[in-house]
This record gives C-alpha cells, sequence and structure tokens, in this order.
C-alpha cells in the first residue's frame, strides 16, 4: 500500500497513467525454497484495496487454467466495467529476448513490429534486464541499466512502460536484483516524460 501511494503521488504529479500490476502468487521459482506468496486470497484481497484506496487499475497473473476461476472472481467488477466501456483493445508487452541462459536482451525493433497489430506496447524494462539461472540458483538483474532501457524505449516509441520499484531491493521477497529502489522513480519518470515531449515535436 505504501508503494502504491507513492507511486500515485509521482504519477499524478507528472500526469502519467498508471496501471498496479502486482503479483498474487510468484510462480516458477527457480528453488523450492523461494519466497512464492502470502497466499491467493489475501493476495488477491490487497490488490483490491490497492484499486479502492488510489482509484487505480490492478492488474495481476495467472499461471495455469486452474487459476484463472478463483482470479476472475476477485477481477469481474473490473472486467465489466472494461467490457461495458465496448473495449476489446489488447496491449502487448516486450519483456527482452534470451541470449544464452544468462541474460536478457531488449531489441528495440520489436516495438514498432508490434505496434503494426495496431496497439499500445508497453515495454518491461526491470524483467528484461534480469539474469536468469544465476550460480545461486537465484535470478540476478542489472538494476544499473534500468535509466538507460528506459530512455530507449521511451526514444523509440514504446507506449508504455513496467518497472518494478521496491523501497528496500535487496530485502524485497521476489526479484530485487532487478528492482528500481522506490527513491529514484520520480527523477527516472520526470526524464522520460521530457523525452517523450521532445519524441511528440517530432
Amino acid at each position: 500500500m505504501k508503494i502504491a501511494e507513492r507511486i500515485v503521488e509521482i504519477t499524478n504529479k507528472l500526469e502519467i497513467p498508471f496501471i498496479f500490476k502486482g503479483s498474487y502468487r510468484k510462480a516458477n521459482r527457480s528453488r523450492l525454497d523461494s519466497f512464492a506468496g502470502i497466499g491467493d486470497e489475501k493476495a488477491l484481497k490487497i490488490l483490491k484495496k490497492v484499486s479502492d484506496t488510489f482509484g487505480v487499475p490492478t492488474v495481476t497473473d495467472i499461471h495455469s487454467a486452474e487459476e484463472a476461476a478463483m482470479a476472475a472472481e476477485s477481477m469481474k467488477f473490473a472486467v465489466n466495467k472494461v467490457r461495458e466501456t465496448g473495449n476489446d483493445q489488447v496491449v502487448l508487452t516486450d519483456r527482452g529476448n534470451m541470449f544464452g541462459y544468462q541474460d536478457m536482451i531488449v531489441d528495440y525493433r520489436g516495438i514498432p513490429v508490434m505496434q503494426e497489430n495496431n496497439c499500445p506496447v508497453v515495454l518491461d524494462i526491470t524483467h528484461s534486464l534480469q539474469q536468469p539461472n544465476q550460480a545461486g540458483g537465484v535470478t540476478g538483474g542489472r538494476p544499473e541499466l534500468i535509466e538507460t532501457v528506459a530512455k530507449a524505449g521511451i526514444a523509440v516509441g514504446a507506449d508504455g512502460i513496467f518497472i518494478e520499484t521496491h523501497p528496500d531491493p535487496a530485502n524485497a521477497k521476489s526479484d530485487g536484483a532487478n528492482m528500481l529502489q522506490l527513491d529514484y522513480l520520480e527523477d527516472l519518470l520526470t526524464k522520460l516524460v521530457a523525452i517523450r515531449k521532445t519524441i511528440n515535436q517530432f
């Protein structure tokens, strides 16, 4: 809730549309002892609380057909709201491409190619900087490159960005190795807004 509150403050200030994404369960962990969640129903209730408290859309992910019914129960009102507007648009996400076994690479040519489908394309900044299959069995990352990848994505015309952020990435329960520290978010988004405004002039 604290993270959502801060992001809402920043995005309202910068007039950036914001969707809060949170995983109610972390599937596909490399190690059996990795953090997987706090309980599905409890986590889904928290996501709903974020939406209700801050008035922002929320989204989560599922990993099997069996999970769809439970997740849909919590999301049905949001889904109905979208459908009632007549909106059937799709948003595509570029999460980078695996290069070898331990590095993700963003091929920026993919953004305009995906946009040819007449739908917005979001560049997933932090996942595209993951380094899976590290020696310790935990995914690593390159958070120092978040700003570089984000700037390039906006410069080539990505319609949106996805960034994982946390006040203390070193102690995040999942994916901390490639997260942006929350204190750095406003500065980064301010720069990206300036880049977008410049690009829109041409």
